[in-house]
């Protein structure tokens, strides 16, 4: 019975030491990164503020990004300015809470959302002129939030991914055994008892993969239209004839003779 008792004590003050089990279901698993307890002040801290200079964007971003989850929020992608060649040379970075949410309808009340105008944002430059490097600078940052942090979340979104052999598997039992999300999750935790597999990524990495066939079949489309006009330029009794959605501005029928 002390056994007992030593035994309900410890799940006791585990339950207390964990979020409610109801706000954690609400925690969002979408892909743009967010947020309850601020952690320590990061060890890199320093390496951004306004002026941090980077080598690249890729350094600029994955440094930014890792700064965020070490402080306990995710973030999204603002404004680009790009040169008429399509180089980047500004773009700002966003704290996934930025911004307003705006209902179509006035008349139904406003829906939870994740947006609520946190105000922390910063500013990237890669200028022309007297950056014969092509380095990257932090122009402004703005490091406030009106909402607190989480290192927990962090963790758990980290945790949720799948692992690289999972996103083969999930590929394969998709495009070769033609599973749905529920039975690719169900598959998965037979295959990996020791991992928690959660349906909402199983969607995500889904949708990808179907997003990305989609395109491989419309390139090879393109290719195909390319080479048939390639042959008739060269030989005039070619007959090509095509049919265009007017407004996904994909190719629906290919005809040729």
């Amino acid at each position: 019975e002390e056994e007992t008792r030593r035994m309900a004590a410890h799940n006791d003050s585990l339950s207390l030491s964990l979020p409610d089990f109801e706000e954690f279901s609400k925690l969002a698993l979408d892909e743009p990164i967010d947020d309850v307890v601020m952690i320590e002040k990061p060890a890199d801290e320093e390496k951004l503020h306004e002026g941090s200079v980077f080598q690249s964007w890729d350094e600029a971003l994955n440094t930014i990004s890792v700064y965020a989850r070490q402080c306990g929020f995710k973030l999204r992608k603002g404004r680009i300015e790009k040169t008429p060649d399509g180089v980047i040379r500004k773009r700002t970075v966003l704290c996934e809470h930025s911004g307003e949410y705006k209902p179509r309808n006035t008349l139904v009340n406003k829906a939870s959302t994740k947006y609520i105008k946190c105000q922390w944002h910063a500013n990237l430059s890669q200028p022309i002129q007297n950056n014969p490097h092509g380095n990257v600078y932090v122009t402004t940052i703005k490091n406030e939030h009106n909402h607190e942090l989480s290192s927990f979340r962090m963790e758990f979104l980290d945790n949720s991914r799948p692992t690289q052999q999972m996103l083969e598997r999930i590929e394969f039992y998709m495009n070769d055994v033609g599973l749905k999300p529920l039975q690719v999750q169900r598959a998965l935790q037979k295959e990996f008892p020791d991992c928690e597999v959660y349906l909402p990524e199983i969607h995500k990495v889904m949708a990808k993969f179907h997003h990305k066939k989609r395109t491989d079949i419309s390139n090879d489309a393109a290719s195909l239209y390319e080479s048939l006009l390639r042959r008739k330029d060269n030989d005039p009794r070619w007959y090509i004839a095509i049919d265009w959605d007017r407004e996904t501005h994909c190719l629906r029928r290919l005809f040729w003779t």
